[in-house]
Parts: structure tokens; sequence; C-alpha cells
């Protein structure tokens, strides 16, 4: 049910105070005012999924952007909180918002989506083949890098992948299959060299 009265808006016991008085720009902000269950479960989700997410958008767009868009992502979760709820996977339902997230800055930058050269978060003293893998990665093509980036560093299952990138779980396996065909050929052709 939802009540208008004021510009407050009443869904359910969660109370949305709406200011539309932001000047021309006609921007509507939503303040959450009251606890509710929707809150207490955005909180958890927040807290276990917060970091997966700044590490997934961290290694794609840097750490000011990124930390910009976690929120944003669980903006989204609260304004589609059913559609998350009703989701078979909530991390794969948020990855996919963040990724969408992702392609919404590149698009506005109208920059040319290259994978950054640090991929990990933590300092790390990687040795040759890591190197040379992170090399072979910058070969294959970008939507054959997302798979295999998925699947290696955020560790997603097929499910997941499939949900995040909204194609059918056999695709996935497809392409990843023929992505690592093609890493294995890049970096066996580095070795012969």
């Amino acid at each position: 049910m939802l009540l208008r009265y004021c510009g407050v808006e009443v869904r359910g016991d969660v109370y949305w105070a709406r200011n539309l008085d932001l000047g021309s720009m006609g921007i509507e902000i939503y303040y959450m005012t009251n606890e509710s269950e929707q809150t207490k479960q955005l909180e958890i989700y927040y807290r276990e999924y917060g970091p997966l997410i700044l590490r997934y958008l961290y290694r794609r767009v840097g750490s000011e952007a990124a930390a910009d868009m976690v929120q944003d992502v669980f903006v989204e979760a609260a304004r589609h909180y059913t559609r998350l709820v009703k989701a078979d996977s909530p991390r794969g339902w948020l990855l996919k918002v963040a990724y969408y997230q992702m392609c919404n800055y590149y698009r506005r930058k109208r920059q040319v989506y290259e994978l950054p050269a640090d991929l990990v978060v933590d300092k790390v003293v990687e040795d040759d083949a890591v190197s040379e893998l992170r090399e072979a990665l910058k070969l294959v093509d970008e939507s054959s890098r997302e798979i295999l980036m998925l699947r290696w560093y955020e560790q997603l299952s097929y499910e997941d992948i499939a949900q995040v990138l909204e194609l059918p779980v056999g695709t996935v396996r497809s392409r990843l299959h023929y992505s690592l065909k093609k890493l294995r050929e890049i970096m066996s052709a580095k070795e012969t060299i």
C-alpha cells in the first residue's frame, strides 16, 4: 500500500520523505526515516556483499568512483527491494546492478573499457606467472575477459555469472570454455617466443 501526503510516501512501515524542491534540477532524494525489516535486511546485504561489490568495481573503475557506485548499487537495492528479495541469488542480483552502474559510468565518461593494470586490491607480491597471465588477459576480447574475471577473481558460480551478464547458463559455460582456450593459446604463444 502506498500513501502520499505532503511529500511523504508510506510504503508498509517504511516512510520515505521526498525533497522535491531542488531548484531547476528536478532531482528527487529519498530519506529512510523509520527502521523496518527491509532496512535491516539491506544492512545485512551491505555488510555481506558490500566488500565484494567494492572489489569488483575497484578493479574496473578505481577507488573514488567505485565507492560512489557501491552506494548507488544499494540505493537501487532499496528502490527495487522486492526484485532483490525475489532474485535466486542476492549476490548475483547486486553484482548485476554493479555491472550496470559500471556500464553507465563508462557511458557517461565516454571512455573505452580497459582492464586496470592492478587487478588486485590487496598489495601482494606477484610472481612472473601471474604477471604473464595478467598481460595475456589484456589480449583477450572484453566479453571473454569479463566472464574470466567474474569466474576467477570473484569466484562466482555459472548461475551467478549468467545472472550478472543476463546470459543463459549454457552460454556462460561455452564462453568460459572458449575464453580459457584462447587464454591458453596466448600463454603458449608467449612461451614459444
